[in-house]
């Protein structure tokens, strides 16, 4: 188009286009340079300090207690009448000072003299792992408009006395990043939208409230109360007996009457008080006690907890008991305190704790009540934490069971599992243990896939009943050729050509169960034709 109209006007358009090229052109011998981006511009600190306000208040009930529920409401508020701000809100990570912004709650405490006192800030536990990209958490603030903020951690508070707390909202413009904790540069994603906006704080107005004294320190608690475990019965046990325990809380003052609660083990616990933990820990053969895992279950006839035949809510309110001087309350803790990892073990200890956190009790609609009703008689004492002694006891499991091919027969001629293979269970103690009873029947399953019969790739499957049976002393039992157990249900099935290959083909799995055995017995191995 512009060659057309340069043609056009003759000769001097030519040239008028020869002019207008070379000026667009850079010299010869020389790169074209990017064009600058355009200027940010700059948001002074101190209009936004003074046009953004930051207004805290209490929701709800303002606490008596340092460890009542306390609810703060933050938002930010832009109180001009015609500019608007860029913010950015917190997220995962701004209530520990990891990225834009740092939200928090600051506690002063009034001193005797009138002086108020900076607590320091502790912050709370938190796991490495936060939202370290904020840039799409930018948002302009319109005139007049406001934002709720989340992502304040609680206030440290004192035991009592009187309190100040302000909400503070940091801006530091530090850069985005997109990786967690990363400091290498690659990692940095800029300012975005915030870029131009200098550093600024906001502080609210402080919230001032009294916090009275416990009817009874934590000290006094965790001094005059005693938490003793102990375990029914006495010396060795086969690692999977289930164990019982027995649990007692005493008041060890000689004047002082003491409020706590009972403990319950109710189904639903997520508004209970007092929490009971237990620590299980095993001596695996090294002569020193390590830490125990917990057994998983379900797939079995074991291990039983227990849990669904507890009560599926209890209000822990109505467990308070006054506990006189030297007084004791006792407990049956539930089986699931005894279900760890011991089948490997020679050793092992058990011990609990009893924590009332101070929590408030929930309502029909499973949200927190109201204090003080939340607390009922517990209102004035304060959490406290107690750790019982610790029992240990021998750990036995002289029975363990093996897949063992047969030497005796020719697998190429066999029509059935038991003429190829043994499954064999063994008791290497110097006493009888009992395998199954009419009132608690064990159980085989025994399950192999493309596994060589004679000529022919089948598929073997079957949970054999076994009949009231005993494994004598230092002997053993052949279990597929034993009376006491039902090889009818055993099925063998020819496997389909068409059928996929099994993940590992011959190989015999052999798990031996019974109702209230902690753990089960398998057996694995795969069995080669010859």
């Amino acid at each position: 188009m512009h060659l057309a109209h340069a043609l056009a006007l003759g000769p001097l358009g030519v040239s008028l286009l020869a002019i207008g090229l070379g000026a667009a052109l850079p010299p010869q011998g020389q790169e074209r340079r990017p064009a600058a981006p355009p200027s940010v511009a700059t948001v002074r600190r101190i209009d936004v300090e003074r046009d953004l306000r930051l207004v805290a208040r209490i929701e709800g009930t303002t606490p008596a207690y340092s460890w009542w529920p306390l609810s703060i409401d933050v938002e930010l508020v832009n109180a001009s009448p015609s500019t608007s701000y860029r913010i950015v809100l917190p997220g995962d990570g701004s209530d520990a000072g990891l990225r834009e912004p740092d939200v928090f709650l600051s506690t002063e405490i009034l001193a005797e003299d009138g002086t108020w006192t900076l607590m320091p800030r502790h912050g709370a536990v938190r796991c490495g792992t936060y939202d370290s990209n904020w840039l799409d958490e930018v948002v302009r603030l319109a005139p007049g408009a406001s934002r709720r903020l989340q992502w304040i951690s609680k206030p440290d508070l004192p035991d009592h006395g009187t309190v100040r707390l302000r909400a503070h909202y940091v801006y530091t413009a530090r850069p985005a990043r997109s990786r967690s904790g990363a400091e290498d540069p690659a990692a940095s994603l800029g300012l975005g939208a915030m870029e131009g906006v200098e550093p600024f704080e906001l502080v609210s107005a402080p919230l001032e409230f009294v916090l009275a004294a416990p009817e009874t320190t934590r000290a006094q608690l965790e001094r005059d109360l005693a938490l003793e475990v102990t375990r029914e019965g006495s010396g060795p046990a086969f690692s999977w007996e289930l164990q019982h325990f027995r649990a007692r809380l005493t008041n060890r003052s000689t004047t002082r009457a003491l409020r706590v609660v009972r403990p319950t083990f109710p189904w639903l616990d997520g508004c209970h008080q007092p929490r009971v933990t237990d620590f299980a820990r095993v001596d695996l053969g090294s002569g020193t006690l390590q830490a125990a895992s917990r057994l998983a279950g379900g797939f079995y006839d074991g291990p039983m907890d227990g849990e669904l035949q507890r009560p599926r809510e209890v209000d822990w309110r109505e467990q308070v008991v006054e506990l006189l001087p030297g007084q004791s309350i006792e407990c049956e803790l539930p089986p699931s305190f005894a279900l760890h990892e011991v089948e490997k073990a020679r050793t092992a200890a058990l011990s609990i704790e009893y924590a009332y956190d101070g929590r408030p009790a929930c309502g029909a609609d499973r949200l927190p009540a109201t204090a003080p009703a939340a607390f009922g008689a517990m209102a004035a004492i304060p959490p406290f934490r107690l750790r019982s002694n610790e029992v240990a006891w021998p750990v036995r499991s002289p029975m363990r069971i093996e897949v063992v091919p047969r030497a005796d027969r020719d697998p190429r001629q066999a029509t059935s599992l038991s003429e190829c293979l043994r499954i064999v269970l063994r008791n290497d103690g110097d006493e009888p243990i009992e395998v199954s009873s009419a009132q608690r029947a064990a159980k085989l399953e025994v399950s192999t896939s493309q596994f060589t019969l004679g000529e022919r790739s089948v598929d073997v499957r079957g949970t054999l009943a076994i009949g009231p049976l005993v494994l004598p002393a230092r002997g053993e039992l052949s279990l597929l050729e034993d009376p006491a157990v039902d090889v009818r249900a055993l099925w063998t099935t020819p496997r389909d050509p068409r059928s996929p290959p099994a993940y590992e083909p011959g190989r015999v799995e052999a798990l031996l169960h019974r109702p209230g055995w902690t753990h089960a017995f398998r057996a694995m191995r795969t069995v080669a034709a010859k």
